[in-house]
């Protein structure tokens, strides 16, 4: 499963709408950056069971190319992950 953090922002509306394009089980959970209670202040924070890290920003391009692709996230090993974020800069 994974897990969504997301703020009324542009990007916390496009990581969801990758998942459900890669039709991939997830949890959302509102979080309000502006009280602080994500510590980077930086959304969409997602974290999966297979990875279990966190990625931003990056991790927003690499499920924006999947969809196009057609790759499965949660498929994807945390080494595989990690190299797709440096590839794509």
């Amino acid at each position: 499963m994974i897990e969504l953090c997301g703020f009324a922002t542009p990007n916390s509306v496009k990581v969801p709408a990758a998942l459900e394009e890669m039709d991939l089980s997830h949890v959302l959970k509102p979080v309000n950056i502006r009280q602080g209670e994500q510590k980077t202040g930086r959304l969409p924070p997602l974290t999966s069971r297979h990875t279990r890290i966190a990625l931003t920003q990056k991790l927003r391009r690499i499920v924006d190319e999947g969809a196009g692709y057609g790759r499965a996230l949660e498929g994807i090993s945390a080494a595989e992950v990690a190299r797709s974020a440096a590839a794509n800069g």
